[in-house]
């Protein structure tokens, strides 16, 4: 059943992609990888030129199997194998499905069957597929919990779960499930501060995430408690002229303005905006 509805996704996905072109394709064009013109039309695949959907599939194929052994398969799915190039935008969607359903059938282990779940689920969620990209999100976290947690921190592993985490947070506040997505950006937070610290970076902008999330959600006074502090290690160990620290303190600011707020509130943000600021930014709600 599972491989079937691959099929029947990458299918569609593909015939997608073919529309979205046709109106862009020249009369008489051909296939830059079969030279050949046929009734499947083209599509705008990468810096080779126009091509069939199922040549690019094709290719992407061959030239998988072909550097598996050096541990680049999967990479081949995202990039063309000739001119090096990321897919267009459009043919990105259906060939990430067409690698989906090709390794759908090796067992959960295997590290390019992970490798194309975790890339399939990552690029669902970047081009709005939320409905399908939450359940490869979760699955791609099982796999993960199952097969790879002794992964080292800092390794290509472990950055592939934080940033799956930050994901179906995101996805979950897409799809209106806030609740559930505020559990899960605070999760993801209390990860991040264990694995890196609280000023790393990463860690920041998923505070940042987390605080835009509340006040969306009525949690202002919580976003202004979150900010405050997360200002505070910001400038203690980055300083007051770098971008994260900036961006944090328009974010506090923001905080502080929306909705309800006291006095004292209100001159602490125009404190932080006169020694940051000026922000342009709508207050409102």
């Amino acid at each position: 059943a599972e491989q079937f509805w691959a099929d029947k996704k990458a299918k569609e996905a593909a015939e997608a992609a073919v529309a979205a072109y046709a109106a862009d394709v020249p009369v008489g064009a051909t296939c830059a990888i079969c030279a050949q013109s046929s009734t499947e039309g083209l599509v705008s695949g990468c810096a080779c030129g126009l091509a069939h959907m199922s040549c690019l599939v094709r290719r992407a194929e061959v030239s998988a199997k072909d550097h598996e052994e050096r541990g680049e398969g999967e990479r081949n799915w995202r990039k063309c194998p000739t001119c090096n190039s990321d897919y267009d935008p459009n043919a990105r969607l259906p060939l990430s499905w067409a690698c989906w359903k090709t390794y759908l059938s090796r067992r959960e282990q295997d590290p390019f069957r992970f490798g194309a779940l975790v890339t399939h689920s990552h690029l669902l969620h970047v081009v709005g597929k939320d409905e399908d990209a939450e359940p490869f999100l979760l699955y791609c976290l099982d796999v993960y919990q199952r097969f790879y947690s002794s992964a080292e921190i800092g390794s290509d592993l472990f950055e592939i779960v934080m940033r799956s985490e930050a994901m179906l947070a995101r996805t979950s506040w897409n799809l209106g499930n806030y609740e559930e997505s505020l559990r899960r950006y605070r999760a993801t937070l209390s990860d991040h501060k264990k694995a890196y610290g609280a000023s790393h970076p990463d860690t920041l902008q998923i505070s940042m995430k987390l605080a835009g999330a509340l006040m969306k959600f009525d949690g202002t006074p919580e976003a202004r408690t979150l900010m405050r502090k997360t200002l505070s290690q910001a400038r203690n160990a980055n300083g007051d002229n770098d971008a994260n620290t900036i961006l944090i303190a328009k974010t506090f600011c923001m905080c502080l303005r929306v909705g309800s707020h006291s006095s004292d509130e209100l001159r602490e943000a125009q404190r932080i905006e006169a020694k940051f600021g000026p922000f342009n930014f709508n207050y409102s709600r």
